[in-house]
């Protein structure tokens, strides 16, 4: 009995101890429930307010980057217009180009036309020079031939001034009328000739004679000189030079 009691006890105590070991661990348990779920009430309203938070910046990021779309977007469009008048400007830059590249070729043509012109110009100057030169003998030696005729023509003055007078006029057959003059010297070397009309028969330097014999035209004559009583005269085509001699008659080209 005493055995059977103990046991009794004994599974009381076990019980008992059970019970309130549950009764704890029930306790533990709500406890526990209750701080979990003030806790994760708390992880809740941390994570709502960090969610908040995170939506707040995400709304602010958006608005950021609506303006910042929004910028782009005006800058895009700064852009595209900018480019399109960069366009347009290569456009019209590239027709000037162009215009300019057909003007350069034009004036490179031209270039060469007149570098061709300004060579045949130099072979026509070189040529004018030649000739120039030419001329400058020639008048160098005409002058030095003028110079020896009126020496020559001093000494013929110098021994005809003398012995000519003033009836020198002379009657010419049938046909031509009264003489002028007469022709007194002829020279060949020069052309020249010697007539007996001078200053005071009215005689003038460059008039016309015409030389006659016996009605015959020989040629004519043009005055250079002229004296008191005698002229010289050139003749105006000096392969007639030897058809003259003294003694030919002359006649004024133009008579008053």
């Amino acid at each position: 009995m005493i055995k059977i009691k103990e046991i009794i006890i004994t599974l009381f105590i076990v019980v008992s101890v059970a019970a309130a070991a549950g009764l704890f661990l029930m306790k533990n348990i709500k406890i526990d429930e209750r701080l979990l779920a003030e806790d994760s009430l708390f992880q809740g309203k941390v994570m709502h307010k960090k969610i908040q938070e995170k939506l707040l910046r995400s709304e602010q990021e958006k608005e950021g980057l609506k303006k910042s779309v929004d910028n782009l977007l005006n800058k895009a469009r700064a852009l595209e217009t900018e480019l399109v008048n960069y366009k347009k400007k290569i456009s019209s830059q590239t027709q000037q180009l162009s215009s300019l590249t057909r003007q350069a070729n034009s004036d490179q043509r031209k270039i060469k036309s007149k570098d061709s012109n300004i060579s045949d110009l130099k072979i026509r100057i070189a040529t004018v020079l030649k000739d120039k030169l030419k001329l400058s003998d020639e008048v160098t030696l005409l002058e030095k031939t003028t110079d020896a005729l009126r020496s020559r023509f001093a000494e013929i003055f110098e021994d005809t001034d003398t012995v000519v007078g003033s009836d020198a006029n002379v009657e010419v057959s049938a046909g031509l009328g009264k003489a002028d003059g007469e022709v007194l010297t002829v020279n060949r070397e020069f052309s020249f000739l010697v007539v007996s009309l001078g200053r005071k028969d009215g005689m003038q330097e460059e008039a016309l004679l015409t030389v006659v014999r016996d009605n015959n035209i020989l040629g004519q004559v043009r005055v250079e000189t002229v004296r008191e009583n005698i002229s010289a005269a050139a003749l105006v085509d000096r392969d007639k030079i030897s058809r003259m001699r003294a003694g030919d008659k002359i006649f004024l080209e133009e008579r008053s």
